[in-house]
């Protein structure tokens, strides 16, 4: 019995010693790793890579039929302007999924501008 039981002592300890070796080969693998993660999330392009990713999840899109309305209000502002200022004439006023152009001459920058001082 005394036999068993120092065998099965020298074989606990033998197992200790194992996990005890593999736990240090892991935390040296986890220390290199957080190591690693520090020095990227020190990278100058990472933080701007992070900042538009917050500026993309802040953004909001206007569904495309409520889009359409928007920019029939703004031509018909600009319309406005027009009519009232007389110096300006527009034409090609032009909407696309990605760019909104118009097209027109102003012949006082004043009336564009006002009289800012």
């Amino acid at each position: 019995m005394i036999i068993l039981g120092g065998l099965a002592r020298a074989g606990l300890w033998g197992y200790k010693w194992y996990l005890d070796k593999q736990s240090l080969a892991l935390d040296t693998q986890i220390s290199s790793k957080n190591s690693e993660i520090q020095k990227i999330l020190e990278d100058k392009t990472f933080q701007q890579y992070l900042q538009v990713q917050a500026l993309e999840s802040q953004k909001t899109q206007i569904p495309w039929s409520q889009y359409i309305h928007k920019i029939l209000e703004i031509l018909e502002s600009i319309k406005s302007v027009e009519s009232g200022r007389g110096g300006v004439e527009l034409s090609d006023f032009k909407v696309d999924l990605n760019e909104l152009s118009l097209n027109g001459i102003v012949s006082n920058l004043r009336i564009l501008y006002g009289n800012r001082q």
